[in-house]
């Protein structure tokens, strides 16, 4: 019985919780485990590397 209470609430979380989370928990995990840093953690002109998705790009002006 333990089982099947176990798959029920696997099956239900999976329903329920936003799509993109497990994504986000792959990409943290791959990047823990690579010693990579996240990218609000880089400092401006710096050089980077990236992996995964690019949801969006904010493109400022010179003075900002």
């Amino acid at each position: 019985m333990a089982t099947a209470e176990g798959y029920l609430r696997r099956l239900t979380r999976r329903l329920t919780e936003d799509p993109e989370q497990p994504d986000v928990e792959q990409l943290s995990d791959e990047a823990a485990s690579t010693g990579a840093q996240r990218a609000i953690d880089c400092q401006r002109g710096q050089e980077v590397t990236m992996i995964g998705t690019l949801r969006s790009v904010e493109c400022n002006g010179k003075s900002c």
